[in-house]
């Protein structure tokens, strides 16, 4: 029975210290393998790799928005692009031959606003003759650029194109109230009846629960024809000798008035329909 005993349970084979059998050997990958998971910042960023790469394919499952969907948003931006100088009545007209744009003009009337008779554009040096709170006129040295005043000069019907020259002789005439005047070689006369006014005022009121519709009335009359633009929160109004233009802001009423002889109603339409479309609040056209 010890022999089968000893039969079953061979004895081992004892190799010697110095004997290559005693040594394992691992394959290359094997070897790699255990370097690799030895580091520990290497198996960190394979554990990553493997979460991103199953997130790709179960995300979807996840994820509350779907992969074609689309987001949109919608901001307000707000920029000064210009400031405006309102120019109630003064009409500016250039000499025949000179270059003097709007921005000189606005110049000039910023001067005679602060009461100055000086005043420099682009490093040219300019000379305003105040003759009266209607009727001024610019000089560069001796030439005359242009003048501004608040009453028209215009042809009778049939007459002959008035020049530069008599336009300012005749409003020259007119402030220091005389009633005869020369230009161009030619004798001029006028009268006080036949004088064509026109005049723009600049209102603004505090809105008191007043409709557009009774503040036109308010300012010239149960006689005003009105027209109220809901959309545009403004409104026109009409009567003979009298054209309004009114906003309605979140400060109030702005208005325009330009009144206007009666029986010249047909000459003044024009500059009515334009005035409207020049109405401007609060940086926005109202036109």
């Amino acid at each position: 029975m010890s022999e089968n005993t000893q039969n079953q349970n061979p004895k081992q084979e004892q190799y010697s210290l110095n004997d290559d059998r005693r040594v394992k050997v691992l394959s290359p990958g094997a070897l790699v393998a255990k370097r690799f998971f030895r580091n520990r910042l290497a198996v960190v960023g394979l554990s990553i790799l493997v979460a991103m790469f199953l997130f790709s394919f179960v995300g979807g499952l996840v994820s509350p928005y779907g992969q074609d969907e689309q987001f949109f948003t919608y901001t307000q931006m707000s920029k000064e692009f210009v400031g405006v100088t309102r120019n109630d009545s003064m009409r500016f007209v250039v000499a025949d031959g000179q270059n003097f744009g709007s921005i000189a003009q606005s110049k000039a009337l910023e001067a005679v606003k602060k009461g100055n008779t000086e005043f420099n554009y682009k490093d040219v040096d300019y000379t305003v003759d105040i003759l009266s709170d209607d009727f001024y006129v610019v000089y560069q040295g001796r030439d005359i650029m242009g003048y501004a005043s608040r009453d028209l000069v215009n042809e009778a019907d049939g007459a002959p194109k008035f020049s530069f020259d008599v336009k300012l002789a005749a409003l020259t005439a007119m402030t220091a109230g005389e009633k005869e005047f020369a230009a161009d070689g030619v004798d001029y006369s006028y009268s006080e009846e036949d004088k064509v006014v026109a005049t723009v005022t600049y209102r603004f009121e505090e809105a008191k629960g007043t409709s557009l519709a009774d503040y036109a009335k308010s300012l010239g009359g149960e006689g005003m024809i009105v027209d109220v633009n809901e959309d545009l929160a403004q409104a026109t109004a009409q009567a003979a000798g009298m054209y309004l233009v009114i906003c309605a802001g979140e400060d109030g009423f702005h208005s325009l008035t330009l009144s206007y002889p009666a029986e010249r109603e047909a000459e003044f339409t024009l500059y009515a329909e334009f005035m409207r479309n020049s109405f401007v609040v609060s940086g926005q056209s109202n036109g």
